[in-house]
């Protein structure tokens, strides 16, 4: 019964700390967004190319975060297999 749990758990800490990659993405997007502001609030399009690239780097963020959410369940049965 521990071993099950110590499988649980280590699933759990590697999501909490993919969900923890991705919050700091986002805290970098906003430095990033205000950095855009103070140096490029005038011209627009140049603002433009700042809202586009922070937008990739979010979206490339947010897809790691769904395909480490997508391989849990077959990660979490795999070490409950190994456990039995």
């Amino acid at each position: 019964m521990t071993r099950f749990q110590l499988a649980c758990m280590e699933c759990t800490c590697e999501m909490l700390q993919q969900e923890a990659r991705f919050f700091s993405a986002l805290s970098a997007a906003g430095e990033q967004l205000s950095h855009c502001y103070e140096t490029h609030g005038a011209d627009p399009e140049k603002m433009k190319e700042c809202y586009e690239e922070i937008a990739r780097e979010v979206a490339d963020q947010q897809m790691q975060r769904l395909k480490q959410v997508a391989s849990l369940p077959q990660e979490f049965r795999r070490r409950i297999w190994e456990e039995i």
